[in-house]
């Protein structure tokens, strides 16, 4: 199973708000969906049978670096519980927010960001997973997101 994770800024109403990678010659608004183009907020991606390759070493201790080797995976039998540690990328974390603005989370089996263009969106899955899914959260399931906050004004 596919893990994607993604932060969305939202503004006050909850609407999920995008931003643009680079200058560009039009608004937000008129500009063309992609992830090339607009920005849809920081991800993390794991695929449920390499989380064995857990790079310990390179992992910090207070589970804000994650690292995985990827040079193994495991089938996981149909009612197993795994647990999925999925690290943000890095680059992805500079986000701002203006008073009455939040971050929502999403958690789905696919890309979440728009493709570049059709060619690259896919026309079926592109792993070998059969059957149901499930993704088991709260009580003895403990779910978490850490984020480093960093407050106050910017002049």
């Amino acid at each position: 199973m596919d893990v994607v994770v993604q932060i969305r800024k939202i503004d006050k109403s909850g609407n999920m708000l995008k931003g643009i990678n680079f200058p560009f010659a039009v608004p937000e608004s008129e500009a063309p969906e992609g992830e090339t183009i607009k920005h849809y907020g920081p991800q993390g991606f794991l695929r449920a049978s390499t989380s064995i390759s857990r790079d310990e070493a390179r992992s910090s201790s207070d589970g804000q670096q994650v690292f995985y080797k990827f040079d193994r995976a495991e089938k996981i039998s149909p009612g197993t519980v795994v647990p999925l540690e999925i690290t943000f990328w890095p680059m992805g974390m500079g986000m701002v927010l203006a008073k009455g603005e939040g971050i929502k989370l999403l958690v789905a089996g696919l890309f979440l960001s728009e493709p570049a263009n059709d060619a690259k969106r896919l026309k079926e899955p592109d792993d070998e997973n059969i059957g149901q899914h499930y993704i088991d959260t709260g009580g003895k399931y403990d779910s978490h997101l850490i984020l480093p906050i960093i407050a106050g004004n910017r002049a």
